[in-house]
């Protein structure tokens, strides 16, 4: 679930997430875009099994992976973390140090140069 499935919804992230999960049961695993501690803690609450912690510095990932941990472990659950926002080759070693399960590098994609690439088939009878 990311912030534009939750504008189109509109409804809270957290009724968002507990309705998901009542209608598609525990099995399937639901991801959900957090870019504050606030709206972290509504995916936990919702039922999300992985929250995309988005745009955070590393000291706010470091906080927040230490409280969104804890909260998980007072509800009985465990949750896996991603960050995600503004990573690239300068900053994903101090991301990585934070306590984070997983790190996602938009760099990779949005950010290489096009190959310009043509193919051309010959029919030979």
């Amino acid at each position: 679930v990311k912030e534009n499935h939750l504008a189109l919804a509109g409804r809270p992230l957290r009724v968002l997430l507990e309705s998901q999960r009542a209608a598609l049961g525990p099995a399937m695993r639901i991801t959900a875009e957090a870019r504050t501690l606030a709206d972290a803690a509504d995916a936990l609450a919702g039922g999300a099994d992985v929250i995309l912690l988005d745009n955070m510095t590393p000291a706010e990932l470091s906080a927040a992976c230490s409280t969104l941990r804890e909260q998980a472990r007072a509800a009985g659950r465990t949750i896996e973390l991603e960050a995600s926002g503004g990573i690239d080759e300068h900053n994903v070693q101090a991301i990585a140090t934070t306590g984070i399960d997983r790190i996602s590098v938009g760099a990779l994609t949005h950010s290489a140069k096009a190959l310009d690439l043509a193919l051309y088939l010959e029919l030979h009878s």
